[in-house]
Order: C-alpha cells, then sequence, then structure tokens
C-alpha cells in the first residue's frame, strides 16, 4: 500500500507499507522521496513480475520543457535494490503512462492536445516498453489504422490497466479501449448513458490478476449554476464494473449519496465477480455474476 504524506499536488513524498498477508504481520514502513527535479510525482507500481522487488515510478517536468520517468525498485524491506538504467526523456513533458510492474511492461501514450475539434486532434500513438530492466521497446499501436473516426477515441486519458503483457486497456470520459497488441485490434465500449452524468472523470481502475474483470471508479459531476461556465460540481463516484474481452457492463455500485470512495478491490473466481469498495468509514461488498453468451 502507497500513501501520499504532503497536501500538495503533486505530492513529494510517497510512504510505503509492506505486509506479509499469510503470516499477518508488517514487514516495512518506509518513504520515498519525489526528488528536485521541478514538478516530481510518485506512483507505487507494485510488485515486480517474479521478484519481491517493490516498483516506484517517479515522473518530473522542468522548467526547461523536459520530461523524465525513472524507475526506483526496493526490497521487501524498505532497501533500494541495484541501481535501475537512466530514466527515460521527453520533450516538451511526460505523456500519459502506465506502469505495470506484474508484467514488467511500461505503456507510454504519445498524446498531445492542440487548439482544434475532437476530430482534428493528433493521433495519440501507444509504445509499450520494458517496465524495468534493459529498456527494450518491442510492441507499437498507431490508432490510426484502427478504422475509427478519431472522435471515437481518447484524448488524454489517465485510466489504465492491463489484462497481460501484450493488451492494455484505456478509459476516459464514457468510454473504455482494449487495445491488443499482437493483433492490433482495438475493441471499444461506451458506457450506457442511462446509468450516467452526462460529465464524467475517471480515477484509478484495478484488474484482477486472471485479466478477465476491470473496476474504476467514475467521478460524476453536474454543471451548477449559473450553468454559463465550467462550473463544475463532483455528485460522487460511482463503481464500473466491466468484462474485458469481451467488453461488457457487468454492474454498476451507485455512489448513493457519498462524496468520496476511498478504496476499491475486486475478485473473481466461480463465475461471480466481488466488488469491496471504502465508504462511509466501512468496506462494503457486492457481487456481480459473468455475463452470459
Amino acid at each position: 500500500m502507497g500513501i501520499t504524506t504532503e497536501y500538495r499536488q503533486p505530492p513529494e513524498k510517497l510512504q510505503i507499507l509492506i505486509a506479509d498477508l499469510k503470516e499477518t504481520k508488517w514487514l516495512s514502513d518506509f518513504g520515498v522521496e519525489g526528488g528536485n527535479e521541478g514538478s516530481s510525482r510518485l506512483r507505487l507500481a507494485g510488485f515486480l513480475k517474479d521478484t519481491k522487488s517493490v516498483v516506484v515510478v517517479r515522473s518530473s517536468n522542468t522548467s526547461d520543457r523536459q520530461g523524465e520517468i525513472s524507475v526506483l525498485l526496493f526490497s521487501e524491506l524498505g532497501e533500494r535494490v541495484s541501481s535501475q538504467p537512466p530514466g527515460r526523456s521527453f520533450t516538451p513533458s511526460v505523456p500519459p503512462f502506465y506502469a505495470d510492474a506484474r508484467n514488467n511492461r511500461l505503456w507510454i501514450f504519445h498524446c498531445t492536445l492542440i487548439s482544434a475539434r475532437a476530430s482534428q486532434q493528433p493521433f495519440c500513438q501507444i509504445d509499450a516498453t520494458t517496465l524495468a530492466g534493459t529498456q527494450e521497446s518491442d510492441a507499437t499501436f498507431d490508432p490510426s489504422h484502427s478504422g475509427m473516426k478519431r472522435s471515437e477515441l481518447w484524448e488524454m486519458p489517465h485510466t489504465f490497466a492491463a489484462p497481460d503483457q501484450r493488451s492494455v486497456l484505456i478509459a476516459a470520459s464514457d468510454t473504455v479501449w482494449r487495445v491488443d497488441i499482437d493483433t492490433q485490434r482495438l475493441a471499444r465500449f461506451v458506457l450506457p448513458h442511462a446509468h450516467f452524468l452526462k460529465w464524467n472523470f475517471e480515477h484509478d481502475g484495478t484488474i484482477f490478476p486472471d485479466g478477465a474483470v476491470f473496476g474504476l471508479l467514475m467521478g460524476q459531476y453536474r454543471i451548477a449554476f449559473p450553468y454559463m461556465v465550467d462550473n463544475y460540481v463532483s455528485e460522487g463516484d460511482d463503481v464500473v464494473v466491466l468484462q474485458v474481452n469481451p467488453l461488457r457492463l457487468l454492474g454498476v455500485v451507485r455512489r448513493d449519496g457519498v462524496k468520496y470512495t476511498r478504496g476499491l478491490s475486486i475478485d473473481h473466481r466461480n463465475g461471480t465477480t466481488t466488488v469491496v469498495v471504502y465508504r462511509r468509514d466501512q468496506w462494503q461488498r457486492y457481487e456481480f455474476r459473468d455475463a452470459q453468451p
């Protein structure tokens, strides 16, 4: 588990707590500093594939229009592991990315917004490289060859999950996409508008290790008086649960007047998805059956 210990944007320190669930005991509690490289952000990516090393990703943008993504490895006791290769550099800033420690993959989304309508925005190419160790770029996806219109694709996404080493899920606004690198295919699923308000903002997502079920927090917003400016007011977070392949909606945990959902976890087995959310200072449990063929 990783938490930020300072109320800053972005936070400059990440506190990491590691526990042994089988032995039900804490193993370590340590902090990671963000560094001094301009605007720095820290993210806990999880345990690296086939190791006991914890991955922390540091991204930073400097005043000279340079961005960098660095990978830090720690033992389960909080000690720094062997040094990693130099960080990856970007100009003019760090693009959206997803660090998938479970599959040792770094997904980079080369997205740029220009002053134009949605249909005229540049396509957002995807590159996949090794997250830790020798940097090897072996996968690329160009959505301009997908057959979809530019307005049907993502612009600047922030919510991701990886079912496996060769595919990635992207969520933005009311849409979820699945990209399969090997087949170069793209699947798109638009969430039913009857379930949600017009304005959505997607938050963190989570996927069960079998890669079959994806869950995400979706913030719901409405326009408040005087209705002539972007005066968005939060209505709380809904939890959206999706089948990954093919993309199908399994269920929605409505916000029910709750402004904030602090935690989300999912479990998938025996044809049932169990969703656990932390609201109103308690954990709440919900179940959804798998979609039938």
